[in-house]
Parts: C-alpha cells; sequence; structure tokens
C-alpha cells in the first residue's frame, strides 16, 4: 500500500455509515491492492463494478484499476506491477510514394502581386475596442489594442491541383503471422483487484468493488448500494455545492 487511505462517507453522502477508501494526500501516488480466492474467466462473463465520487476539483489526475495474477507479490503492488500479458506485434511498414500529391489546390503560377498590395497587413486594429476604464498598466501592462481580420486582404489565387490524389492511406494485407486466438481474453489465475493513482488534489472516494460473473446479480448489487442512496447523496451534495466556490467537485 501507497499514501494515507482514510475509511470514510466522505464530506457528503446518502447514508454516513455506507463508507469506502478516500486519498487524503496532496501531490501523492497511492496504490492499494485486495485479495480474493484465486479464479480463471475462461468460458465467463467477466464483470468488474465499483463506485467513484470525487469530493475535491480535479486537476492532475490518473488513475488505474487493475486485475492480477497469483504470480505477483502483491506486497509491493505498485506502478510497475504486471497486470496483464501482452505480446509484441510485428510490423509491416508502408511508406507513401514519393510522387504521391496531397495538396488538394496549389498556388497560381499566373497570379500577380498587385503592386504595393505587400504593404495590406493581413489584421488591423480593432476601431471599436477601447482601453478598459480599470486598466492599470502598472499591474496589467501597457494596453494593445486588440486586432480583426482585415477585409482588403486577400491571398494568393490558387487553382485546383491536376495532380491531387487525395489523402493517402496504406493498403491492408493478410497479415501471415497473424493466428486467431479464442483465449486471448482469458485470464487463468486473477487473484487480486488494486487501484492506483496520482493525484495533485486527494480525495476520491472509492466503494463497492465488485468482481463476478453474474451480469444480474452485479446490476443488483449496484441497485442495493450505490442506487439505494443516490437520490439522496445528490441532495446532500446539492446543498453543500451552494457553499462551495473554488472547489466545486467535478
Amino acid at each position: 500500500m501507497a499514501g494515507e487511505w482514510i475509511h470514510t462517507a466522505g464530506n457528503w453522502s446518502g447514508d454516513p455509515n455506507d463508507k469506502g477508501i478516500r486519498t487524503s494526500q496532496d501531490y501523492r501516488y497511492f496504490a492499494i491492492s485486495a485479495q480474493f480466492p484465486e479464479f480463471s474467466n475462461k468460458d465467463k462473463t467477466l464483470v468488474i463494478q465499483y463506485s467513484v465520487k470525487n469530493e475535491q476539483k480535479l486537476d492532475c489526475f490518473g488513475a488505474y484499476l487493475k486485475l492480477l495474477s497469483g504470480d505477483i507479490d502483491q506486497k509491493t503492488f505498485g506502478g510497475e506491477t504486471d497486470y496483464r500479458s501482452s505480446s509484441s506485434l510485428n510490423k509491416l511498414l508502408m511508406l507513401q510514394p514519393e510522387d504521391w500529391d496531397e495538396n488538394e489546390y496549389i498556388p497560381d503560377p499566373e497570379d500577380k502581386n498587385p503592386e504595393g498590395y505587400g504593404d495590406i497587413p493581413m489584421e488591423i486594429p480593432d476601431p471599436d475596442a477601447k482601453k478598459p476604464e480599470d486598466w492599470d498598466e502598472e499591474e496589467d501592462g501597457e494596453w494593445t489594442q486588440p486586432t480583426i481580420p482585415n477585409h482588403d486582404y486577400k491571398q494568393p489565387k490558387k487553382l485546383k491541383n491536376p495532380n491531387y490524389k487525395g489523402i493517402w492511406t496504406a493498403p491492408l494485407i493478410d497479415n501471415p503471422e497473424f493466428k486467431d486466438d479464442p483465449d486471448l481474453y482469458v485470464f487463468v489465475n486473477l487473484k487480486y483487484v488494486g487501484f492506483e493513482l496520482w493525484q495533485v488534489k486527494s480525495g476520491t472516494i472509492f466503494d463497492n468493488i465488485l468482481l463476478t460473473d453474474d451480469p444480474g446479480y452485479a446490476t443488483k448489487l449496484a441497485e442495493e448500494t450505490w442506487g439505494k442512496h443516490k437520490d439522496t447523496e445528490k441532495a446532500a451534495f446539492d446543498e453543500v455545492a451552494e457553499n462551495m466556490e473554488d472547489e466545486v467537485p467535478s
């Protein structure tokens, strides 16, 4: 485990006795895991379900829920812990032909720049803009008039490109090394579930974590936990939010 976790219902809740685990330190890395009876999801539907509540205004934030095999050392669970198997893929390199032209329009070679046209700017000062009366140059710096597009400015003429072939995409061919794997989804020895986070501002609460092969049971449990208190929790949040300005949760 990394970081300090608190068992709490939070600053507002639908039921003060319905508690989860909350991150409690700013600018910290967090990791926590739990063990369950080892199982395989082969030929089964795997449902992963949990609830999460952010009581803080989210800033820089990253969070992962990871399923872990029985082969790892739970005591050292962290960002470097393997949480899924992966295999390398050989890549076929496709190069765009050198003579492929993706420019739909090209400059008109017969278009001439009118005399003095180079003096016409693309943007001009906004004549309707006025310096705000409360502008303080010591605090706000020197005021500069904003600009707007200049209607007298015109770009060089362009022609339809006769060599235009559209946006190039690599052709697809059968991969000679492809082998269908009907067990690609299978995790043979799942034994742990863990949360891993990095937070600038703490205050995230996790609860009602469930792994099951029964979608019907997952729906029933969600209704008996989160669903049972969601309306009263929303009312509690609305009351708190009225008195919060800078820390309104996301």
